[in-house]
């Protein structure tokens, strides 16, 4: 399991939404199966790897993400609930 990416509720409230998953290390073929793992977390959780994956790695002094942890103390403390979601690649269609 790995850390892909981080969306805010902010506009769709609990509301549907569709996200194109997109894997770059990986060299997935239409009828591959996938299983995500998609977690709802707290703001300070959000905030943790929200800031972590806007760090640039190529900058020659990168920066730590917000922590809620005290004492310059890296990473996050956080209870989630996660729900897994399995399905197959498929072509993409074009959306309205």
């Amino acid at each position: 399991m790995r850390f892909i990416d981080v969306f805010s509720d902010k506009y769709n409230n609990g509301l549907q939404v569709q996200h194109d998953i997109v894997d770059r290390d990986r060299d997935l073929k239409i009828g591959d199966r996938v299983r995500v793992l998609r977690q709802c977390i707290d703001l300070g959780a959000y905030n943790y790897w929200n800031s972590f994956q806007m760090i640039n790695p190529g900058a020659a002094s990168p920066s730590n993400p917000i922590s809620n942890l005290s004492n310059n103390v890296l990473g996050y403390f956080s209870v989630s609930v996660g729900k897994y979601y399995e399905s197959e690649v498929v072509l993409s269609r074009s959306r309205p």
